[in-house]
């Protein structure tokens, strides 16, 4: 009876986490969006001259995938100490979930990992695309002047 209750206060616990993290997902969504608004004010505002400029935050800024390997990290470390205080106690862990629980945080580590790769290649390929932009122009231009 005991075993089944800790496999359900894990379970409860690793739930929880979850909507945390959809939780502060969907608070950063709606912050993006608002500051997306904003810039487009400023912008539409910088056109006709009648706001000042834009304040540029200096700072450190947590991103939502931080903020999520920042919950995994910690979620991690208590199971961790969890199931150590169990082994202590009973001389065995539920093998079962410690597996599924590393899974489950790897699979979005990995998840996370490979966004994070597909936006940086997609970045770095609409910069070069940017830069062969601006050497065309600069041969048009340097063409031009002789």
């Amino acid at each position: 009876m005991e075993v089944l209750n800790i496999v359900l206060k894990a379970a409860g616990a690793f739930s929880i986490c979850f909507a945390l993290v959809y939780a502060a997902g969907c608070l950063r969504q709606k912050w993006k969006a608002k500051r997306r608004k904003r810039q487009r004010y400023y912008a539409q505002a910088q056109e006709t001259k009648k706001a000042p400029e834009a304040k540029k935050s200096k700072g450190f800024k947590l991103n939502k995938m931080d903020v999520i390997l920042i919950i995994i990290a910690v979620t991690l470390f208590a199971f961790t100490l969890k199931m150590i205080e169990l082994f202590e106690t009973y001389m065995a862990v539920p093998d079962t979930l410690i597996t599924c629980v590393f899974a489950v945080c790897g699979g979005e580590c990995g998840a996370m990992s490979w966004i994070k790769t597909s936006n940086e290649k997609y970045r770095d390929r609409r910069w070069q695309l940017e830069d062969e932009k601006r050497m065309e122009e600069a041969a048009k231009r340097a063409a031009s002047d002789e």
